[in-house]
């Protein structure tokens, strides 16, 4: 028989208070039935009915196949609600509404976990295996926004979620596919920052360019023409004309996983860009974030003995150092780069500039554990003076060898770890270790022959003989001219260290390195008379050294004995300490 029309049903069904039980248990149905099997993909839908005169109340047969050739899951969708619509509630508002308020909500969470999210995690994998150019996540949430603006025109919604809903669905594919390149960061930093991994991971690479010099600078340098405030004052030598002078510049190496980090945050800003949608963009530039953040506290979650050895084995840590330096100034330039690009789409700043000086505060306090280590080595190369305690007339001949081999040792010492740094480091850092190194060696020496209270000419004349060739020899082993440069001939180009002679680095770690001035000074004034001390500290050349009047009267009375005329020199040298 003929069916009775629809709006009768509804009416009794409001009148009996059941109409919300029922738009609950159809909502159910259609999903479990119809909207949710359609969103499976892949399915092609056809409405039949008696004659194309039949009223919408007329039952109508759904009837669907698979097909590879199918539409869009929506586009089925769109016909099942529709004939719902028009064929149960005959476009009725308010009925229309009551079946939105059961339905849409579950068909959005259907739609995101059955359709939506697996669409737009095909598209992303075509799209970064160069299948398709198509940015398929944005189709996918445009998909979505086109449907519900669509159900919000027939009256079925209110309140828009799905398009929301698949943005955020589309976002957390793309934040998990960053997944697999943090992974990849991880291992590939992991092989830099361990003995075991480094030696798997290849050798390191050389990045950054030679710095451009000014020659004019180097020739008055070496004709003794440029003051020491020059010296000392970036960018000390280099030839600003010629191009940007960044501080830490030139050639230096890094591990291979670190040059392949860095690579990655110009491919993840590139996906970004491209992507033109800011809800792929957030998480790719997050990723490009946690990447500096991965570098930086890597090195806390290692093995004890990889942390131990990061500081203490020379080549582990200046590839350390220079590969935070070197991602640090990579986002620098990604920022100038992709800025203007990405931060309309963000609509929030790209941030990296602070994840990159925190990553150079991490370098170089990278570089600071590894001078300390450095440092407490070579004091045990030194153990053997003993203070310089027994210096002099309370030696042996015996305790004099044990003395020269430890000085000999240091400078090897010196030498085996300069050959490292000037093959890691770029002149910047280079020259801040060194100082920083021969510092701390030269102090305590320094500190040790100034605590003596008297020092007879033998013991002045020993202590010469046995200090001189740290004063002389430990630059010049601790920079020795880089590998590739050492075979040149007498009459070849002067060596240099990106682009910078050797000469001049090795004048800038003077100029820093106040200890070791001071201690060549003092070798000098044990070999001085007592009016050249007092001439030289008149023509202020000690206080250039480092030394104070207090130093210097003490030294003059531990060198000299007791006389009027070395209370005028001690008057003279009280009277000019200003």
């Amino acid at each position: 028989g003929a069916a009775a029309p629809t709006a009768e049903l509804w009416s009794a069904l409001t009148a009996r208070g059941e109409l919300n039980l029922f738009m609950s248990s159809l909502a159910d149905s259609l999903m479990g039935h119809l909207l949710g099997p359609l969103l499976s993909g892949g399915i092609t839908v056809r409405i039949s009915q008696a004659g194309p005169e039949t009223p919408p109340h007329v039952p109508h047969t759904v009837t669907w196949e698979r097909s590879d050739s199918a539409p869009p899951a929506e586009v089925a969708c769109r016909q099942v609600l529709k004939l719902v619509s028009e064929g149960l509630f005959g476009l009725d508002p308010a009925l229309l509404r009551g079946l939105g308020e059961a339905l849409w909500r579950p068909f959005a969470a259907a739609y995101v976990a059955r359709y939506a999210q697996p669409a737009a995690a095909a598209a992303l994998r075509a799209q970064q295996a160069g299948v398709s150019e198509e940015d398929g996540g944005e189709e996918v949430a445009q998909a979505a926004r086109d449907l519900e603006e669509w159900a919000e025109s027939l009256g079925l919604v209110e309140e828009p979620v799905l398009g929301a809903t698949v943005e955020a669905a589309v976002a957390r594919v793309a934040a998990s596919s960053q997944a697999g390149h943090l992974a990849a960061a991880r291992d590939a930093l992991m092989a830099d920052l361990t003995t075991q991994g480094g030696a798997d991971a290849g050798e390191p690479v050389t990045v950054g360019s030679p710095i451009p010099v000014d020659s004019q600078f180097y020739e008055r340098l070496m004709a003794g023409k440029v003051p020491g405030w020059e010296v000392e004052d970036p960018p000390c030598g280099a030839d600003v004309a010629a191009g940007t002078v960044l501080a830490g510049g030139g050639c230096y190496r890094v591990g291979r996983g670190a040059a392949r980090v860095a690579a990655m945050v110009g491919e993840l800003l590139d996906e970004a860009a491209a992507s033109g949608n800011r809800a792929i963009a957030r998480p790719l530039v997050g990723a490009v974030r946690k990447l500096g953040l991965l570098a930086r506290t890597l090195p806390s979650v290692l093995p004890p003995a990889s942390r131990d050895a990061l500081a203490a084995v020379p080549l582990l840590g200046a590839l350390h150092h220079n590969g935070l330096a070197h991602l640090a100034d990579t986002l620098l330039t990604a920022q100038a780069a992709y800025g203007p690009v990405l931060e309309p789409l963000l609509e929030e700043q790209l941030g990296l500039v602070s994840e990159a000086l925190a990553l150079r505060a991490a370098a170089a306090a990278a570089l600071t554990a590894q001078v300390r280590a450095q440092g407490e080595a070579l004091a045990g190369v030194l153990s053997p003076l003993g203070n310089l305690a027994r210096i002099g007339r309370a030696s042996s001949a015996a305790q004099g060898i044990t003395h020269r081999k430890a000085v000999a040792g240091m400078v090897h010492s010196l030498g085996r770890l300069g050959r490292v740094l000037v093959a890691t480091l770029a002149p910047e850092p280079l020259a801040h270790v060194s100082a920083q190194v021969l510092g701390g060696v030269c102090a305590a020496l320094v500190r040790d022959v100034m605590a003596k209270d008297d020092i007879g000419i033998e013991e002045s004349k020993e202590v010469r003989d046995l200090l001189a060739p740290l004063a002389t020899d430990a630059l010049p082993a601790l920079l020795p001219a880089p590998p590739q440069q050492q075979q040149q001939g007498a009459g070849g180009a002067q060596p240099t260290i990106s682009g910078v002679p050797l000469a001049v680095v090795r004048e800038v770690v003077v100029a820093r390195c106040g200890p070791l001035r001071k201690l060549r000074a003092l070798l000098r004034l044990l070999d001085a008379g007592m009016r050249d001390i007092v001439a030289a500290w008149e023509r202020r050349e000690l206080q250039a050294a480092g030394f104070d009047a207090g130093e210097v009267v003490h030294l003059v009375c531990a060198l000299f004995e007791g006389s009027e005329y070395r209370r005028d020199a001690v008057a003279r040298i009280q009277a000019s300490a200003w």
